[in-house]
């Protein structure tokens, strides 16, 4: 995996709410043993809060909820492509081929499928590198989409994206204007739709 990708997926990572949690209780802990023992006992105290409200399903739904209804699903519009955005995979040949992405890039996959077969003579593009597999994400989902009957010509494949900003350069320029659906988790739709609309301006303006 290249360093400076790992680094900022790594720094991505700690900036979530769990690791920020986890490391207010080693911090904490780093207080208690320099006799800072008050402030230890405040910042323990209002991690482990922070742990469980943050457990607490109305809690990260009422978080959760403003990112994944922004926009709305599918409407049967007509489209040109179908680009499904990249996540999680793992290959493995003793696992069954319907084991190999991750159960939301599955879930992707699946909408993806679905708007592609709902638009005949469309095509559908797949985007993910290798990181630390032997493939490529997005190899690994057209294998899937293989097996549900996508015919290969219809496939289209950018295997050295490594995000979505990386996703929304390469097929910006490839799509050329025509019509796509994007798609990708509700959560990350909003990010998703940003970085696309910003690479549509820019080159647009090229």
């Amino acid at each position: 995996m290249d360093i400076l990708f790992g680094l900022k997926k790594l720094l991505g990572m700690s900036l979530m709410s769990v690791p920020l949690i986890l490391i207010g209780l080693l911090l904490a802990g780093f207080f208690y043993r320099k006799r800072y023992v008050k402030l230890g006992r405040i910042l323990s105290l209002f991690s482990i809060t922070a742990l469980f409200i943050l457990s607490l399903s109305p809690v990260t739904d009422a978080l959760i909820r403003p990112l994944e209804s922004q926009y709305p699903a599918y409407q049967g519009q007509p489209v040109d492509f179908v680009l499904v955005l990249g996540g999680g995979h793992s290959t493995a040949n003793e696992r069954p081929l319907s084991s190999l992405l991750s159960g939301t890039s599955l879930s992707r996959l699946t909408e993806g499928l679905m708007i592609y077969r709902a638009n005949p003579g469309s095509k559908l593009l797949l985007s993910g590198y290798h990181g630390d597999d032997i493939e490529s994400h997005a190899k690994a989902a057209s294998r899937v989409a293989i097996a549900l009957g996508v015919p290969e010509s219809d496939i289209y494949l950018a295997e050295e994206v490594k995000d979505t900003a990386e996703e929304a350069r390469h097929w910006v320029k490839f799509i050329n204007g025509a019509k796509f659906a994007l798609v990708t988790s509700a959560m990350h739709m909003p990010r998703s739709v940003y970085l696309f609309k910003k690479e549509i301006t820019l080159q647009q303006g090229e």
